[in-house]
Formats: structure tokens, C-alpha cells, sequence
């Protein structure tokens, strides 16, 4: 590395340590993945890996969604979306329920096969959101921090659609 390009020593700025102890005053007592995994594991049977990586995923919404309210540069969004793929009933639903709950964030499941294209017949996605909405008792802020899940998203439309979802089969 050439000389002019090492970084100058600046005493000012805050030690790694110093930045997250500041980081951490600012933000709160968070729970661990670990003790997220704890709290679900009572309620959860037999689906120890996907709570582990559930519970990561979690730490991080709550973290990013702490740092947002208190006006901090967001945290790094490494995971948005999670995709649980398992037969019925071995308890997806159930485990992104109990850890909304123990997150104390709020919680819709949204069945997709009743979902339209358009809403015309049936649901919209505008209708998922509204939802999501009242769960969090008409506090949108509250509802932009909480969990969509959209189950049954796997199940496919009856037939092609000739542009008009008048049956509302036209899901996916």
C-alpha cells in the first residue's frame, strides 16, 4: 500500500469500542438470537435450525426498525424477505406468530390463494397491508415494523387468465 493512501491516525474519532457502546446506550437492551431461539423453542418442536436462522433474522429487523425510530443511519438490510418451504403443518405459520409475539411486533398471515390480481374479486395485496394495520391497532408506524406472512403462496391458479379476474383465479 503506497504511503499517501494509509489511513492518518485521527484522535478524535471514537475507538470500535467507544462506537459500540454509544451504539449500544442508544439503542436499548435487544434480545439475542439465542435468547429469541429460547423463547420460540417453548412453543416450537422439532424445527431447531429454522428457529436458529429465524432468530437471526429477527435480531436484525428488530435492530434496524430500533435504529430507524431513533433516527440512526439504518443498518445494513442483509436480510428483507425469508422464504419457509415445508410440508403442511409441520408449523411455519406458528413459528413466525410466536416470534412476532415475543418481538411484540404485530402479525398478519395472509392465505395468497385468496389473493386477486387486481382485487376486483377477491383480495389485493392493499387489502394484506390494511390488515397488517388493524393488527397493529391503526398505528401505521407500528404496522411498518411488524410482519406480513404470506402463506400458501406455493399453490398455483386454476387456469390462464384472459386478462380479467373475474373468478379470481388469477393469484400468482
Amino acid at each position: 500500500m503506497q504511503d499517501w493512501m494509509m489511513p492518518m491516525p485521527d484522535s478524535t474519532r471514537p475507538s470500535d469500542d467507544q462506537r459500540s457502546d454509544f451504539v449500544r446506550r442508544l439503542l436499548g437492551r435487544l434480545p439475542s438470537p439465542r435468547e429469541l431461539a429460547l423463547s420460540v423453542q417453548r412453543s416450537v418442536v422439532g424445527q431447531d435450525a429454522a428457529v436458529r436462522e429465524l432468530a437471526a433474522v429477527m435480531r436484525q429487523h428488530l435492530l434496524r426498525a430500533r435504529a430507524s425510530e431513533r433516527g440512526l443511519p439504518c443498518v445494513p438490510r442483509w436480510r428483507d424477505t425469508v422464504l419457509l418451504i415445508g410440508p403442511t403443518g409441520v408449523g411455519k405459520t406458528h413459528m413466525v406468530r410466536a416470534f412476532a409475539r415475543i418481538c411484540g411486533l404485530p402479525f398478519h398471515a395472509e392465505d395468497c390463494g385468496q389473493l386477486s390480481g387486481t382485487g376486483y374479486v377477491g383480495r389485493s395485496a392493499v387489502d394484506a397491508v390494511q390488515d397488517l394495520i388493524v393488527a397493529a391497532e391503526g398505528d401505521v408506524a407500528d404496522a411498518q415494523r411488524g410482519v406480513l406472512f404470506l402463506d400458501e403462496l406455493d399453490k398455483l391458479r386454476a387456469q390462464a387468465s384472459d386478462g380479467r379476474d373475474v373468478r379470481g383465479n388469477d393469484v400468482q
